[in-house]
């Protein structure tokens, strides 16, 4: 069945789903030179004379998308210039959980490849992704390149949090931010470094989502998070700074 498809969806179903080397030429023309690039800059694919190899990524379906990740071996070059991309086990209960949303704007904020944007981007009317690393959001514009998700319905802003968002009003917030309680000489992916008490990023969020979010807009965030007998530390946080 796959010779009946038309000559563009073709190369691009053999290179990312059947993972068959692919004329450079060839390539650029279903994808893009820029999408090329990125796939061999991030190490997601490798060249070998005229042709592309797809290398060190899979597909992971999720919901009705694909999302492209790292495999868990990684390459030379993907540990020098690479961030490990992934989908935690959180994201998925994170997912499930807010699949009802019906319609309205929503903001993924610490978007990472936009894993949760966009598996639930047939829901929403428009969808703004945040993330502050280039690896990251080179991987969030491939996803929805792959997913075929229109751009009128998606922003993609570089933004240390909220900072370029000049408060604009959302109908959700949904983040999966790092909380790894982190040492302040130690070194970790920028993927899981919650700061000394795992919070940096939560207190964020908890601190500026009113601002952000319309007349019963919700927040919904998942992390585990440092505390003692009584709690989480962020439960305090919750319920100081929201009604019940």
């Amino acid at each position: 069945a796959v010779k009946h498809i038309e000559s563009k969806d073709r190369i691009i179903m053999n290179f990312f789903a059947f993972s068959q080397k692919t004329e450079k030429d060839k390539l650029k023309e279903a994808i893009g030179i820029e999408n090329v690039n990125f796939l061999l800059d991030s190490g997601y694919a490798k060249t070998n004379g005229l042709y592309v190899i797809p290398d060190n990524y899979v597909l992971i379906p999720v919901f009705n998308k694909l999302i492209a990740v790292n495999t868990v071996l990684k390459t030379e070059k993907q540990q020098k210039n690479m961030m490990n991309l992934y989908i935690g086990e959180d994201s998925m209960k994170l997912i499930n959980f807010i699949s009802t949303i019906k319609g309205g704007r929503i903001l993924d904020m610490c978007a990472g490849p936009g894993t949760i944007g966009i598996a639930i981007s047939d829901y929403a009317t428009k969808i703004d992704f945040v993330e502050i690393n280039d690896n990251a959001i080179n991987a969030l514009n491939f996803n929805l390149l792959i997913n075929d998700i229109s751009l009128d319905k998606v922003n993609v802003y570089k933004s240390d949090m909220f900072k370029q968002l000049n408060e604009r009003k959302y109908d959700y917030i949904v983040s999966n931010p790092p909380f790894v309680s982190t040492p302040q000489d130690a070194v970790l992916p920028l993927c899981g470094d919650g700061g000394e008490d795992g919070l940096k990023y939560a207190k964020e969020i908890i601190f500026n989502a009113q601002k952000y979010l319309n007349t019963n807009g919700k927040l919904f965030m998942v992390l585990e998070a440092v505390g003692n007998d009584n709690a989480p530390f962020v439960v305090k946080l919750l319920t100081d700074n929201f009604q019940q």
